[in-house]
């Protein structure tokens, strides 16, 4: 799989008919007060839509991976060059938290 490990941030592009949407909202976790145990953790939520006119909006659950946008991506039916566009803007505004290199 493309990306497993790959994840995204924040960030809104749009390409042709389709706009594909990253939003993190960061929450912190504790333990209950006086506890003898626990560590105070942030656990990310983020969440993908991609919408492509006159088909419905994919959402994706939390800690969206670039595998993750590819299969949302793919099932509204755009095009490997949308595709690779998409990509290519989310590394411009430094959403992919990786190095895309296009062949």
């Amino acid at each position: 799989m493309i990306g497993r490990e790959v994840r995204l941030e924040p960030a809104a592009v749009a390409h042709g008919s389709l706009i594909v949407t990253i939003n993190e909202n960061i929450n912190v976790s504790q333990p209950e007060p006086f506890a003898r145990r626990g560590n105070t953790v942030v656990t990310p939520e983020s969440e993908v839509s991609v919408e492509q006119q006159g088909t419905r909006m994919f959402l994706l659950d939390a800690g969206v991976t670039l595998n993750d946008l590819v299969e949302a991506v793919n099932k509204v039916g755009a095009a490997p060059g949308d595709l690779v566009a998409i990509l290519e803007a989310l590394e411009r505004v430094g959403a992919l938290r990786a190095r895309l290199i296009v062949i």
